[in-house]
């Protein structure tokens, strides 16, 4: 039996595409010119993952601890009028947190990067959130 081609999750879809935002912006950003961003979403056991990789420089080893801390920059010589404040990952690893999930770096190699959001299904008792659960809205997402 295969993975259900759709699902349900319990989400701010306006946070979640700030995190979506986020991950394709910073691969975007650190991509060389004519290469690919690669965008992949996957049906897990308990809910989704989106894996965004590109073929960047990579994030070096000592900078790997740090990345998901406030203010952290792997060019500390960018500005941010061109490197962003730093809070990208932060925040959304904060926004992923809050939804029951995670974000983490999953190619850690000196060749690109990927990072990878994991979201769990809101189950069948979505139709029976509370009223603190139903200013959340259920977004229903397929698997194409």
């Amino acid at each position: 039996m295969g993975a259900p081609d759709s699902g349900t999750l319990s989400a701010d879809p306006d946070l979640l595409r700030r995190v979506f935002d986020n991950m394709l912006d910073n691969a975007i950003r650190h991509s060389p010119p004519g290469t690919t961003v690669r965008l992949r979403g996957t049906r897990e056991a308990h809910g989704w993952a989106l894996e965004v990789a590109d073929d960047g420089p990579g994030i070096p080893e000592s900078a790997q601890a740090g990345l998901f801390e406030r203010f952290a920059r792997l060019d500390r010589a960018r500005g941010r009028d061109t490197g962003g404040a730093g809070l990208g990952l932060a925040l959304s690893r904060a926004i992923a947190e809050s939804h029951g999930g995670r974000l983490d770096l999953v190619r850690r190699s000196t060749r690109g990067a990927a990072f990878r959001l994991v979201l769990p299904d809101a189950g069948p008792e979505s139709s029976e959130r509370s009223e603190d659960d139903a200013r959340v809205p259920a977004v229903p997402i397929s698997q194409a």
